[in-house]
């Protein structure tokens, strides 16, 4: 039973940080309309119009990638083992 919990909960953070990985939000500014990328910290600034006219440039901070990536597989790893060591999940047989 402890494996299954652990299993649907590794699958569905996995798809929560995916989400929030790839999840662009757009701002509609007048003279500045981009896209920006990563929960919680913005890894990626995709620019789509300027005052001068459309434009595509990306912005891309690498350091807040890796932070990004590094949060969300800690969310993914140590929330089960916190949740084992505290007792609150039992090993259950089912018969």
């Amino acid at each position: 039973m402890v494996r299954l919990w652990t299993s649907a909960y590794r699958l569905i953070a996995s798809a929560a940080m995916v989400i929030a990985m790839a999840w662009g939000i757009l701002y509609n500014w007048p003279d500045y309309v981009h896209l920006r990328y990563g929960l919680p910290l913005t890894w990626g600034i995709h620019v789509v119009d300027t005052f001068s006219g459309p434009v595509d440039i990306w912005n891309v901070n690498v350091g807040f990638l890796a932070a990004d990536l590094v949060l969300w597989l800690a969310v993914i790893f140590v929330v089960p083992l916190l949740f084992r060591r505290r007792g609150k999940l039992e090993e259950v047989e089912v018969v």
